[in-house]
């Protein structure tokens, strides 16, 4: 139970909140330290609480506790500091999932790198039911053989009837909706509470006991699972669960079938497939889905064939960390390089590594950006699919496997890839979309996956394994995606005519700064990406001086451009939102995880559909006068 203070802070905290609590996917890079992601928002808190400074004011300028939402935010960082303070734990010791499954699976994998085995047992709903849990269907064969889990399961009447084990990391599954009793038997290390109204759980990572896994490693592994293959609690669903605590009934969203169907209806018309789409709570959490799906089916169909894994070393770092991730757990997944940008072209680059492939009887799966990021280069399509339909050869002679062909099209999402008239036709091809761009006009995390009709059976894997890990949309996700989609063709169109309209103009004010945009060829052909990046002309006495000088010079226009134009330029990773442009530099933000070599330390620029331009260029011209 919270005490008064508890109370009456977190009701201040609800009641004067800052709206974009609740609504914004990405926030303010300026005003965040990564090395202190939430820590640095909660001390900052806690000092408004001890001054009793709670206003709207304040909390809006509070420290950015994480730079995008689906790795943690505001009200996810408020819940995890009241339910770690409940259990007398430090805040770090609680982490909040959307999904109520993929906390599990962070402990098994875990567990697994640790050489270890993990055993979980769940509570019986008071009522002696089953349902209230989503554990009795997990198939751990299956986490066997295609994640490379280990672990057993096993249903208690009470937390007390569990045994102590030496070596063993003990799990206990509870469904006490976040607000637990006081901590169990010390010889339990995790607790993951479901709260199945909310369809969402928490991690409680216990000190007391096998200090040989490290606590700190521990934690950092639940973060990372939830950073790359999941998604945090929700705004909304944490704002309910934060009511609760405080006796208020907050209204629930349910889900409303024809959302589903009208999502579904678009990217199928968008994308020209003739299959239903998959729909998930993040891109990554889909894309975590893909991979996961085409290991099983080559597990099943080949069983004694290495996996290989084609990734473009210099691709948006969540793509480039997941890919790695999973090869860690698996011995029979190789990663293969693939650089796609700068002076190295993907068909070049592709051709040969799918010899390789074939010659090694191995399977492929490839992964693009279509464009790339943050260069914005578009292939030859055209010859893109014939370098995927080549006929190759394995070292015995026999006729290799094509691959599979999956392609982020975020940038671009309403090009068609998928219907028989597409050059990529003959090879299995997944095309999937981060739903915090376009589709939802940046106001929610979500992603879909599709498939053209070779990947028919490949689609049915990568739905099963989307349900197994419960990373599908929450009501709420879908309500926002259903009511985006419409008009996402639209803010399309206009935001790429205002990205020209800006392009222009930095052409004529430093013209001997490079710009990397659309070719004219290929927004013709309908890709209209309105991100593009931007190499700023620097002086030096040599490459190095030069490079240093350039860097800053880039850090130096973003301060600017939001510091002189604050309502139309915002510091932070996104686009497809609807008002204003987005600074970043890719290097230290989407490109986190990438090798240092392949890193761009280039400004990427995202212009919205809606922007005061004539405000845009005047604040860009005074920079370079400046």
């Amino acid at each position: 139970m919270l005490s008064e203070t508890w109370i009456r802070q977190l009701n201040e905290v609800l009641e004067h909140m800052p709206e974009s609590w609740l609504r914004c996917t990405t926030h303010r890079l300026d005003i965040y330290d990564e090395s202190r992601a939430k820590s640095a928002f909660l001390d900052a808190l806690n000092e408004l609480f001890l001054t009793d400074k709670v206003t709207k004011d304040n909390l809006d300028q509070l420290p950015t506790a994480y730079d995008y939402v689906r790795l943690g935010h505001e009200l996810s960082s408020i819940l995890e500091w009241v339910i770690g303070d409940s259990y007398s734990l430090n805040h770090d010791q609680v982490i909040c999932f959307a999904s109520r499954i993929m906390p599990l699976m962070a402990i098994l994998r875990f567990s697994s790198l640790q050489k270890g085995s993990t055993k979980i047992y769940y509570e019986a709903a008071e009522d002696g039911s089953k349902s209230n849990l989503p554990f009795e269907a997990l198939d751990l064969n299956l986490l066997a053989e295609i994640y490379c889990y280990q672990g057993s399961i096993t249903r208690i009447t009470k937390a007390e009837d569990i045994p102590p084990h030496e070596k063993d990391l003990v799990v206990l599954i509870t469904s006490r909706g976040f607000k637990g009793r006081g901590f169990v038997e010390s010889h339990v290390d995790v607790v993951i509470d479901v709260h199945s109204d909310l369809g969402a759980a928490i991690v409680i990572l216990n000190s007391v006991k096998n200090q040989a896994y490290g606590l700190s490693n521990l934690v950092g592994e639940v973060q990372h699972v939830r950073r790359r293959e999941s998604i945090a609690i929700t705004p909304t669903d944490a704002y309910n669960a934060l009511s609760e605590f405080i006796n208020h009934v907050p209204s629930q969203i349910k889900l409303d079938v024809t959302d589903v169907k009208s999502i579904e209806t678009e990217v199928m018309r968008l994308s020209k497939s003739p299959l239903k789409p998959v729909l998930a709570s993040s891109g990554l959490s889909v894309q975590y889905a893909i991979f996961m799906g085409f290991i099983e089916k080559v597990r099943t169909e080949f069983p004694s064939k290495q996996i290989k894994f084609l990734i473009p070393p210099n691709c948006y770092g969540g793509t480039n960390d997941q890919a790695r991730r999973i090869a860690a757990c698996d011995e029979g997944i190789q990663i293969i390089d693939m650089p796609v940008d700068k002076d190295r072209n993907i068909i070049t680059t592709l051709d040969q590594a799918l010899d390789e492939i074939a010659l090694a009887g191995a399977i492929g799966i490839v992964l693009a950006e279509i464009p790339t990021n943050p260069r914005v280069e578009v292939p030859d399509l055209d010859h893109l699919g014939v370098v995927l339909r080549k006929n190759r050869l394995t070292a015995e002679g026999a006729a290799a496997d094509l691959p599979v062909f999956t392609v982020d099209q975020t940038f671009c999402p309403n090009v068609p890839l998928l219907g028989c008239e597409s050059p990529l036709n003959g090879v299995q091809v997944i095309s999937y979309v981060s739903c915090s761009k376009f589709p939802s006009a940046g106001e929610c995390t979500g992603g879909y996956a599709a498939g053209n009709i070779e990947a028919e059976k490949l689609m049915g894997l990568i739905f099963k394994h989307l349900e197994l890990c419960d990373n599908q949309p929450t009501a709420e996700q879908y309500m926002i995606m259903a009511r985006n989609f419409p008009t996402m063709e639209t803010r399309i169109e206009k935001a790429h005519k205002n990205a020209l309209d800006f392009v222009s103009h930095i052409k004529k004010v430093c013209p001997a700064s490079k710009l990397n945009f659309v070719t004219e060829e290929f927004s013709s052909k309908g890709f209209l990406p309105s991100v593009f990046s931007l190499e700023l002309d620097a002086a030096g006495d040599n490459d190095d001086e030069i490079e240093v000088n350039r860097r800053q010079m880039n850090l130096d226009l973003i301060r600017y451009m939001i510091t002189h134009c604050p309502s139309e330029c915002k510091h932070c990773v996104s686009y497809g939102q609807i008002q204003g442009s987005y600074w970043t530099v890719p290097a230290t933000s989407t490109q986190g995880t990438t090798k240092e070599k392949d890193k761009d330390y280039i400004i990427r620029v995202s212009i919205g559909a809606e922007i005061d331009l004539d405000a845009l260029k005047v604040c860009f011209t005074a920079f370079f006068n400046k």
